[in-house]
């Protein structure tokens, strides 16, 4: 993302205030979302999760007995 910004921020040229280059900042980030992508695997986060809070649950049954 970081690089992408910085690419594209690159052609602005002056600053006047604070809040123009909030505005600029603001209107790159909308201009280089398009382009990213999702993470790989995103889909199964919850199944992961899931399983993670069942072993969580499987240990701390362990320690009690």
């Amino acid at each position: 993302m970081f690089a992408t910004v910085r690419d594209c921020e690159r052609n602005i040229k002056r600053y006047r205030t604070n809040a123009m280059a909030q505005r600029w900042l603001a209107s790159v980030l909308l201009h280089c979302e398009k382009g990213f992508r999702r993470i790989k695997g995103y889909r199964d986060i919850p199944r992961v999760l899931a399983n993670i809070e069942a072993a969580q649950d499987e240990a701390m049954l362990q320690v009690a007995a």
